[in-house]
């Protein structure tokens, strides 16, 4: 891949300043980053990099800045998942100054040269990093290193229905499916579609064709299931507060709430990994 924006190294380092020479820290004491854009950290993935710790240590230190109560991860998240998994009790750090602008970007940046965010989370990332660094879509783009178009369709995703971003997130349909499927007027005809593509596995250049087809007919009225408020029309008070839990628990959540203030809240978790995440969280006395 080339280079993103400033560069990761640029982004973690600052030549202007020494370099920091490893330390070991406690485990314990490093805490991951809320913001991280990665939400699922792939099982098999982590299973063979602790194989691998656990037969060479953690040949590269992680980078982590001070924060009240301990340290957080700037980048190498994976390292530190992995190293928890194989026992360690401490692990090698550089600790840095890092405000929270270059953690975002280090820690977007990191896995978008990795490749393996998916398009939800991608887009996720560059949603909170333009409302919590006031970012326009053209400034994200260059400072990622990504067409403002790419920024745009990413975006995009986020307006589909729920459905519709939990097939793109679950590999179900690809970013190129959902970016035809978002053509289509109305969260009714888009949930129609996905259904079609689904049941007919259709590949994204028919799923682009059945959308210019489906153009060319009056769009149907959507309609609102009684009392709930719908996904895609979701109340800023609600948009607000379910990304406030999402920083919270560092998971993806779904928030649904009818109009007299009543409903549920349920938390998305992927694999042991994610539940003890879950747990460090909001019960960290409970034991499985």
């Amino acid at each position: 891949m080339t280079a993103l924006g400033r560069g990761l190294g640029s982004l973690i380092s600052d030549s202007s300043k020494p370099q920091e020479s490893p330390r070991v820290l406690p485990i314990a004491r490093i805490r991951p980053n809320p913001n991280q854009p990665r939400k699922v950290f792939d099982s098999d993935a982590l299973d063979s990099l602790r194989a691998s710790i656990e037969q060479h240590g953690v040949l590269q230190p992680i980078n982590v800045r001070p924060v009240e109560g301990g340290f957080q991860i700037v980048a190498g998240e994976r390292r530190w998942r992995a190293a928890r998994l194989s026992g360690l009790t401490e692990i090698p750090v550089i600790v840095q100054d890092s405000d929270e602008a270059r953690t975002m970007e280090v820690a977007l940046i990191e896995n978008l040269q990795r490749e393996d965010l998916d398009a939800i989370e991608k887009a996720r990332a560059f949603r909170d990093m333009m409302e919590t660094l006031g970012y326009t879509q053209e400034q994200l783009a260059k400072r990622v290193g990504v067409s403002r178009a790419s920024v745009a369709n990413h975006l995009r995703l986020l307006e589909m229905p729920e459905p519709i971003q939990d097939a793109v997130a679950g590999d179900l349909i690809t970013f190129g499916h959902a970016k035809a499927l978002a053509s289509l007027k109305g969260k009714k005809a888009q949930l129609k579609g996905l259904e079609t593509v689904v049941r007919s596995e259709l590949s994204v250049r028919a799923t682009e064709q059945l959308a210019k087809e489906q153009a060319k007919k009056p769009a149907a009225k959507a309609k609102a299931t009684p009392g709930e408020v719908p996904t895609g029309d979701e109340a800023p008070w609600k948009k607000d507060l379910r990304k406030k839990i999402e920083r919270s628990v560092g998971l993806p959540v779904d928030l649904h709430c009818t109009e007299d203030l009543q409903g549920r809240l349920v938390i998305k978790f992927h694999g042991r990994e994610q539940l003890d995440v879950l747990i460090e969280r909001v019960a960290p006395t409970a034991e499985l």
